[in-house]
């Protein structure tokens, strides 16, 4: 399976998301105080969450989001989440957060 990219929503230009369940952040110029650093983008870990799934912490101009990676895979190469719905892992392996393995449900 190639590797496809996407913009994370809400995100877009900051973080990117894989169809295998990887995230990175986006290399931009941000301003601190009166100079303009370059920042380099990377591939994002993330940490576990409890009960096999992970997690992953979004900052965007200072503010910090907690999210699930599976949430984020779904939501980029499928549909935003519907009210009631949960993302489902098919082998049942949560940490498998490959767009093949997941499903809402």
């Amino acid at each position: 399976m190639t590797e496809e990219w996407r913009a994370v929503p809400e995100f877009e230009g900051f973080y990117e998301v894989s169809n295998l369940g990887m995230i990175r952040s986006v290399g931009r110029k941000v301003k601190r105080g009166s100079r303009m650093l370059t920042v380099n983008g990377r591939i994002i870990c993330g940490s576990a969450a409890g009960k096999g799934y992970r997690k992953i912490i979004l900052c965007r101009n200072g503010k910090q989001t907690h999210r699930y990676i599976h949430n984020i895979v779904l939501e980029a190469f499928v549909a935003p989440r519907s009210e009631g719905m949960e993302a489902a892992h098919g082998n049942g392996i949560r940490h498998d957060n490959r767009l093949s393995n997941l499903r809402w449900d």
